[in-house]
């Protein structure tokens, strides 16, 4: 086999090794952002009922005991959800009150401004619907 070929051969099997390297990159991604958007929609009718009918099958529940079940499973997602609301409000507090005067330091007016803006857009695009768990805003 002639050097010609066997370099030929070689860039295919790179570009082909590249290629799949590429395509499992992006289906990683689109894993990880399907993910990503059932985490932010646990606290709906869906999740409670799904929740609920699985619980109640693991158990082999009868209707009256899914029926006990259900309010329980409710209370528990608003629970968790209250905690987790809370979670944030204290994280944002957290870098305002102690991080931010710290970065104020010795960041220039400019950088400041930046930061600033960049903080705003971050919350505005953070903020979850409590019914939903869905983040609404504006992408600014």
């Amino acid at each position: 086999m002639s050097a010609k070929r066997k370099i030929s051969i070689g860039c295919g099997l790179s570009a082909l090794f590249g290629l799949g390297v590429i395509a499992g990159l992006v289906g990683a991604l689109f894993m990880v952002g399907g993910l990503v958007q059932r985490t932010e929609t646990w606290n709906s009718e869906k999740s409670w009922n799904f929740i609920t009918n699985h619980l109640a099958g693991v158990m082999k529940l009868d209707e009256a005991q899914k029926e006990k079940l259900a309010p329980i499973v409710r209370e528990a997602f608003e629970e968790r959800w209250q905690i987790r609301q809370a979670y944030r409000e204290e994280t944002d507090r957290l870098f305002v009150e102690k991080y931010w005067p710290r970065l104020e330091e010795f960041l220039d007016e400019e950088q400041k401004e930046r930061m600033r803006k960049r903080w705003s857009r971050w919350r505005r695009e953070k903020i979850l619907d409590p019914e939903t768990g869905v983040s609404v805003g504006g992408e600014n």
